[in-house]
């Protein structure tokens, strides 16, 4: 565990100056956070996707390391996450970084967690998709009906690889009929 009150080493980041107090990284990190009831929110910087980073060392001695926030908080008071295993968020929000809202687990468990919370970038929420539920539909009625793969690819501006992982439900499988996405 980190103390919080423990001054940096001078090896690990900027030599101090004279009269300068010098934060421990750890008291640096928490000085970050607003604490509450819930999620304690990480108030520096996040990236595109809401995740914390901190960074410590020093870009001068070319020790510097830029840390995902909640996996420092994790490891600052829980302890080392076992190799092959991640930090989880238990809450489904990115920028906390409360250790008890913190779990170590596996990508796979990770993703579940993302798509149980609705967090997946599926369908039109994906920003490189050619096509949207409406069009989906249509594809699949006229699977139905007999249109073949390569003039359905033709008339949507898609692969013919996507109209087959359409029939399937690979993709798009949020849109499958109860029954149909029970049968698979």
């Amino acid at each position: 565990m980190v103390q919080h009150t423990e001054l940096r080493a001078c090896d690990q980041g900027d030599a101090p100056r004279r009269g300068q107090v010098v934060q421990s990284d750890a008291a640096r990190f928490w000085s970050k956070v607003s604490r509450s009831e819930g999620c304690w929110e990480w108030r520096a910087y996040r990236d595109r996707d809401g995740y914390g980073r901190f960074g410590t060392g020093s870009r001068l001695l070319k020790t510097r390391f830029v840390h995902y926030a909640h996996v420092y908080a994790y490891r600052a008071e829980v302890g080392p996450v076992p190799a092959g295993k991640l930090v989880r968020h238990l809450c489904n929000r990115p920028w906390c970084v409360r250790p008890d809202h913190l779990a170590v687990g596996t990508q796979l468990e990770n993703m579940a967690d993302m798509v149980a919370a609705g967090r997946s970038t599926r369908g039109t929420r994906n920003a490189q998709a050619k096509l949207n539920d409406a069009k989906v539909l249509a594809i699949r009625e006229r699977l139905r009906a007999g249109h073949g793969t390569a003039r359905l690819a033709a008339m949507y501006g898609v692969s013919e690889s996507a109209i087959h992982q359409i029939r399937k439900g690979v993709i798009w499988r949020h849109l499958l009929p109860a029954d149909e996405a029970a049968n698979d």
